[in-house]
């Protein structure tokens, strides 16, 4: 696998994280947003898509193609996916979870993949990314083994990485804490998804303007 390295930002980590959060009891799936002009690849923001199903349905490629639109009028690229499983112990990709994986894969080579660690999903996680994280060993044309990589909460040059190796970083040591603070609000409460937009049409799920207004000023 060619090694890549990745740095996800505050509005992506914490609005993944409160996807997970609104629905404990649910497998909830997301798309990541890339600045496609970054490196280390930059995951920008993350759209919140379903809680209500678990396999590859048309209604997750309808999602997937407004995220498209979206993403492109913002300069963004579609980039990566991340989940979180309704069992708790359950901290890889599942079958249906690669499947998910691979379309987007299809669309960006560079994709990233996330699953959420719930037992960490905690107010007073403040140290530990919740996060576990994959690439692809492919080269984007079809089913693909997804390798783990590691996480680390401080930059490139905190944490000293050897850059043979790919690897996850949050964009700053403020991520958790902010994160954090979100989930002691509840703010988790406010966040939309395409499943609830699908219910109310005025759900706000593919910016969640309020959550990323609280979100910068957190």
């Amino acid at each position: 696998m060619t090694s890549k390295s990745y740095s996800i930002s505050t509005q992506a980590y914490a609005k993944a994280i409160m996807h997970c959060a609104k629905y404990p009891s649910s497998t909830v799936h997301g798309i990541l947003l890339t600045d496609p002009k970054s490196s280390p690849i930059r995951v920008v923001d993350a759209v919140p898509v379903a809680h209500l199903w678990t396999d590859l349905t048309p209604i997750f490629e309808v999602a997937l193609q407004q995220v498209q639109i979206y993403a492109e009028s913002k300069n963004l690229k579609v980039g990566g996916y991340y989940v979180a499983y309704e069992n708790v112990k359950h901290n890889v990709l599942s079958p249906s979870g690669k499947v998910f994986a691979d379309t987007v894969l299809k669309l960006n080579p560079d994709s990233l993949a996330l699953v959420i660690d719930n037992e960490l999903l905690s107010p007073e996680n403040t140290s530990t990314p919740a996060t576990i994280a994959f690439a692809s060993n492919g080269n984007g044309g079809g089913s693909s083994a997804w390798e783990k990589i590691q996480v680390f909460s401080l930059d490139a040059e905190e944490s000293g990485k050897n850059s043979k190796q790919s690897y996850v970083t949050l964009e700053n040591k403020h991520v958790l804490a902010k994160t954090a603070n979100l989930l002691q609000e509840h703010s988790q409460e406010l966040l939309g998804d395409f499943d609830s937009h699908l219910e109310s049409p005025s759900v706000d799920w593919l910016q969640n303007t309020t959550i990323s207004e609280k979100i910068n000023v957190a």
